[in-house]
């Protein structure tokens, strides 16, 4: 039998940034729930970069590092940090507010 994790593992996925007319594509590397992920971040033949976020605890709380590694051009980098800037304060403004199922 196969676990969720292991499932997930190799599995593919898009994020489509049609605004900026771009596919990216994502495979899952590691899925080790529930501290770590990591999967590829392609566009094209333009970038080919790793993402990895680890969970850890800290206190009473939670605390969330991230890497996104693999950049070969400064302009691919300094468009990702803008976006990952905005993506990442939306995930703070969810979590702040939490999902109401306590």
């Amino acid at each position: 039998m196969t676990s969720s994790r292991e499932s997930a593992i190799d599995s593919h996925f898009a994020s489509r940034q049609l605004e900026r007319g771009l596919v990216v594509h994502c495979e899952v590397l590691t899925c080790a729930p529930p501290s770590e992920l990591s999967f590829t971040w392609v566009v094209g033949d333009f970038l080919d970069t790793r993402v990895h976020y680890r969970l850890e605890a800290e206190g009473a709380g939670t605390r969330v590092r991230f890497e996104h590694a693999g950049f070969e051009q400064s302009q691919a980098f300094k468009g990702a940090a803008y976006g990952w800037k905005l993506m990442h304060g939306a995930l703070e403004t969810i979590l702040e507010q939490g999902s109401g199922d306590a």
